[in-house]
């Protein structure tokens, strides 16, 4: 399993292995409903498409390089709409798609888990001001 993937399973999962090892406090039934939808998550995370999230991560770290270029050299306009752009892209991503889709899995599992950062927290910050670069 790719380390991407398994860590984020890992983490996913360390609710449910706490819960199957003490019971907590659970019943057998919903032990049984909790080790089910983590199989689930586990085939689920089998369907991404690890050469399209190696592509991606590549191409992010390439847009990164761009964008901190850009806020050095003062291209701040320029910075932000390429990151738009990227973002609107890496969103819409098949494998991000499953990704999420996985990550919906898992929530139905334990409502509690954190939910990633949603796009609107980001809309009054400005990428050069995320990556550091104050120019």
């Amino acid at each position: 399993m790719p380390p991407l993937k398994a860590l984020v399973l890992a983490i996913l999962l360390m609710p449910v292995t706490t819960f199957a090892q003490d019971g907590g406090g659970l019943g057998q039934d919903k032990q049984r409903s909790l080790i089910q939808a983590a199989e689930q998550m586990r085939a689920c995370f089998n369907n991404v498409d690890q050469q399209e999230l190696r592509e991606l991560q590549q191409k992010a770290e390439a847009i990164e390089s761009k964008l901190r270029g850009l806020c050095e050299s003062g291209q701040r306009v320029q910075a932000q709409n390429e990151a738009l752009l990227f973002s609107q892209e890496f969103a819409r991503s098949p494998s991000v798609e499953q990704l999420r889709r996985c990550g919906d899995i898992g929530k139905a599992m334990i409502p509690d888990i954190p939910e990633f950062d949603d796009p609107e927290t980001y809309k009054d910050r400005h990428i050069c001001d995320t990556l550091g670069s104050n120019q």
